[in-house]
This record gives C-alpha cells, sequence and structure tokens, in this order.
C-alpha cells in the first residue's frame, strides 16, 4: 500500500514538473539582455516603445512575450543598430550586443568558490555579430555573482572585450581583463 502511495505521488510530482515546463516553452515569457559598453551609455528601444537609457556599463535585463520583437540601440554618439529577435518559448534568454565593437568573452567562475587559486578559465567567446544565447546561471559583473552555490554547478561571468581579442589566447583575454598572473 505504502509503495501505491509512494509511486502515486511520484507520478503527480513528475505530471507537475512537466506541465510547468511544457507552460513554459509554449506560453512563457523570454529574457532579453542589453549591457551598455563601460565607455559609453544607449539607449534601447523594444519594439518602438519608450527609451531605456542605461549610462555606461549598466545592464538592463526585460522579459517578452514570445513572438517576433525589434530592438534598436542608439549610443550617446548618435550610432544605431536594430536587432530582430525571435523569442520562441519562455526558454529563450539572450544577449544584445550594444555596438558592433561589443564583443563577449564567456568566463567559467566555479573557481570564485571552490576555492581555487590562480585563473578562472575562458569558456567562450562572442563576436558582435547578433544576439548571444545566455542563460541560466549567467551573471554580467562580478558584483553581480550569488554569494554560493550548490556543489557541482555552473556559474559563469559574460565579460565586455575588445573584438581583436577574440583570437587572442585565453591568458591573454584574462589579463586584458584585469586578471594577473
Amino acid at each position: 500500500m505504502l509503495r501505491k502511495i509512494r509511486m502515486a505521488v511520484a507520478g503527480i510530482a513528475v505530471l507537475f514538473v512537466g506541465g510547468s515546463m511544457g507552460y513554459r516553452y509554449t506560453a512563457g515569457e523570454g529574457t532579453l539582455h542589453v549591457h551598455a559598453p563601460d565607455a559609453q551609455g544607449v539607449t534601447v528601444r523594444l519594439d518602438g516603445q519608450l527609451p531605456n537609457n542605461l549610462g555606461p556599463g549598466q545592464h538592463f535585463e526585460t522579459k517578452l512575450p514570445q513572438g517576433s520583437h525589434s530592438v534598436t540601440i542608439e549610443t550617446a554618439d548618435g550610432a544605431s543598430t536594430t536587432h530582430t529577435v525571435e523569442v520562441e518559448s519562455g526558454f529563450y534568454e539572450q544577449l544584445v550586443p550594444a555596438t558592433p565593437e561589443q564583443c563577449w568573452v564567456k568566463i567559467d567562475a566555479r573557481a570564485y568558490y571552490e576555492g581555487f587559486e590562480g585563473l578562472p578559465s575562458v569558456d567562450d567567446r562572442f563576436p558582435a555579430t547578433g544576439p548571444i544565447e545566455v542563460g541560466g546561471a549567467m551573471y554580467f559583473s562580478e558584483e553581480s555573482l550569488p554569494n554560493s552555490i550548490r556543489d557541482g554547478n555552473d556559474v559563469f561571468l559574460m565579460w565586455e572585450i575588445p573584438c581583436a581579442l577574440l583570437s587572442a589566447a585565453p591568458d591573454d583575454v584574462l589579463h586584458a581583463i584585469g586578471y594577473d598572473f
């Protein structure tokens, strides 16, 4: 009898989790990120709505309903870039480069939590050619990193880099963004 009750409870839990995931996929909102370059502020317009003004280095995050959206980013010097993003599910989470010169590197930041002496590792690099898929344990500044993580969990830090560093050796990238050897 107890075994049947456990199986029923487990079945209900599986249905709940599966239903929640299904709802998020089919009806949930996606997440869009824009990070102003460290050197200048930007204005972000979504679908022609009122602008969101970001100061240098500020981060903007918003939820978007599923569908096609226009993201226009104008820099303080008047340059403008427009991206079309397609939010296909509630699992959508992307970073839109604010300028054609805003490239990114993804740093594995677990070393902060696991007590490693030395440098974090370069996990990936992204040119400023269009939206970048991010998600989960992704952060955009050292200050935004959580106080702790569970053992075995990932935590990544997205860092703006000069596009010339996209092909540089990992140690050169880390040195350029302030990590000393």
